[in-house]
């Protein structure tokens, strides 16, 4: 049996006890539901209960308790059926659950039988039990409750029918049986980043890019509504809840909702949104609930507006949990190109302040470009953030650099120049093909508790995090590729760092302790032709100075 239907079962039994024992019975059957209670928890703990116990009978016992509480839920109680349903329970718990049988002296010894041999001529809990008068408030709330724990069953027509979603429930729920340390609370666990880096690709699909037909005379609206049936529906059932009438309306007064629904679904930067959103999220509620139960919360102004777009207030007037999340968590783009799009008014530098102006802790680390005469440049590395109170974009840091920044490979070149801009102890890198969910967020704080266990000798410098390609489903190769993914960067690298320690191969979305990295020459090598393959470098550097992997 598993382990949630064993913890089902003893909960079952547990309540169940708890409501007979409220039936007023004499002493003779009290102590009956108490010791088959007793005796079962000793089997479980045990492990032996499927050894002792028929599992097929349980389905006919849960049908006997949901008769006797519903039959004790109606304004007139029939005593005679009661007794009947009671007598009927006790033989199917204890004399056809069992896999041994128990002669009647074996029962007696046990306390699963009255010690009286007159009281085995007729019904056990005749003239037994008193029922609760109905002024009984408290008993027949509980009873009430018992009910509903009964009766609730999950069906399977309640499974949902998208596909990823099965998988991500799946994954989470599986995934929650693993070692892993404790999570800590959020004040007191390690700050991280997550760094991404991006050069030219789209930022937030266009209205003419998603109505516009390719060569094949499909447009890239049509092909996503086709590809994500099921949430196309749920999309605009949505739109309607919220005021939209026809269905052409999605390109007038929904347009920027229709956009990024379909920019989430595409390679495209403001996929961004999910996963700051999440780890937002995961982080204010985790604040939240360590708060409510150490105190932490008292008195402070719960003011939060998770719609960062439409939120005005500061940070100091946002709650403690805020900024306590804040203070853990950012996030940084390499927008290398953000500068020059800038400057020629292109609608990427809008739609890129447009996600800072959503998620507060976005940061874009781009390179700045300065002419100050025919042959001379002036180049500099440049974070920026939106200021909610400004209400503007507002430079943090301005490095200045001794030339061009593109010596190397791009990608490489691209996230060297911003990790200098994350803070914290880790920095995760993720790539603009990979995707974030809440029910994984929710388990960073238990991810970055690795760095402070030990493995051998040493602690780890680098958690390997299990690659999703989440676009693997837009084509035969896409998905082809992401097999690959899942075959090279999980399985087998799992295999080469432990127990063979020789995994070289770390990249996305794998954590780095950054200020390990930091001091001996960042995650990437950018140097051209020789290191094509930026994210093979940071294993290489971990084994030459002797860093110690873990693969979580």
């Amino acid at each position: 049996m598993s382990i949630g239907g064993v913890q089902s079962l003893k909960l079952m039994i547990a309540s169940n006890t708890c409501f007979l024992r409220s039936l007023n019975m004499v002493q003779t059957s009290i102590q009956l539901p108490q010791n088959f209670s007793m005796e079962v928890d000793s089997a479980i703990q045990n492990d032996q209960f499927t050894r002792a116990y028929k599992t097929t009978v349980l389905p006919q016992i849960h049908e006997q308790l949901i008769s006797l509480i519903e039959l004790l839920l109606m304004p007139n109680k029939e005593m005679g059926r009661v007794v009947d349903i009671l007598q009927a329970l006790y033989e199917c718990s204890v004399r056809e659950f069992p896999k041994v049988k128990r002669s009647m002296a074996q029962l007696r010894q046990e306390g699963l039988a009255p010690l009286n041999p007159s009281t085995d001529a007729g019904l056990l809990f005749e003239n037994a039990i008193q029922l609760p008068d109905a002024e009984d408030a408290f008993f027949y709330r509980q009873l009430r409750r018992l009910h509903t724990l009964l009766s609730s069953r999950d069906s399977m027509h309640n499974v949902p029918k998208n596909i990823e979603a099965r998988r991500r429930i799946a994954f989470f729920s599986n995934s929650l049986f693993m070692n892993m340390p404790r999570a800590p609370q959020v004040e007191k666990t390690m700050a991280f980043s997550v760094l991404t880096p991006y050069y030219d690709e789209e930022v937030l699909y266009g209205k003419e890019m998603l109505r516009s037909p390719n060569e094949d005379g499909v447009s890239t609206l049509f092909y996503l509504q086709k590809i994500y049936e099921d949430e196309w529906e749920n999309f605009m059932e949505r739109m309607h809840r919220e005021g939209m009438r026809d269905d052409n309306e999605i390109w007038n007064t929904k347009a920027r909702n229709l956009r990024l629904w379909a920019s989430y679904r595409g390679q495209t930067l403001s996929q961004i949104d999910i996963r700051q959103g999440s780890q937002e999220i995961a982080s204010l509620g985790s604040q939240k609930q360590n708060g409510s139960l150490n105190g932490l919360g008292s008195g402070m102004p719960n003011s939060q507006n998770l719609n960062r777009a439409s939120s005005t207030v500061s940070l100091l007037f946002k709650g403690h949990e805020f900024g306590s999340a804040m203070m853990k968590f950012t996030y940084v783009v390499a927008c290398q190109m953000y500068g020059f799009h800038k400057g020629k008014g292109d609608p990427r530098a809008e739609e890129i302040l447009y996600l800072m102006k959503n998620n507060e802790a976005l940061r874009v680390a781009y390179v700045d470009e300065i002419y100050l005469g025919r042959e001379e440049v002036e180049y500099y590395s440049v974070l920026v953030k939106y200021d909610q109170q400004l209400k503007k974009e507002v430079e943090i840091y301005r490095i200045k650099l001794p030339g061009t920044l593109k010596l190397g490979e791009g990608k490489p070149e691209n996230q060297n120049h911003a990790i200098i801009f994350t803070r914290g102890d880790a920095v995760q890198t993720i790539d603009m093909n990979q995707d974030n969910y809440f029910e994984e967020a929710l388990k960073m704080r238990n991810l970055l508790e690795e760095f402070k266990t030990t493995y051998g000798i040493r602690k780890p410098t680098i958690l390997g995090v299990r690659e999703n390609i989440f676009t693997g489903s837009v084509s035969s190769l896409a998905r082809f590729m992401s097999a690959q993914e899942m075959s090279f960067v999980t399985l087998g690298q799992r295999v080469l760092a432990n127990p063979l320690k020789v995994r070289m191969h770390y990249g996305h979305p794998d954590v780095f302790d950054r200020f390990w990295f930091l001091t001996r020459g960042g995650i990437s090598k950018a140097s051209r032709v020789i290191n094509i393959s930026e994210d093979i470098y940071a294993g290489i550097q971990l084994h030459v100075a002797w860093g110690q992997r873990d693969t979580s």
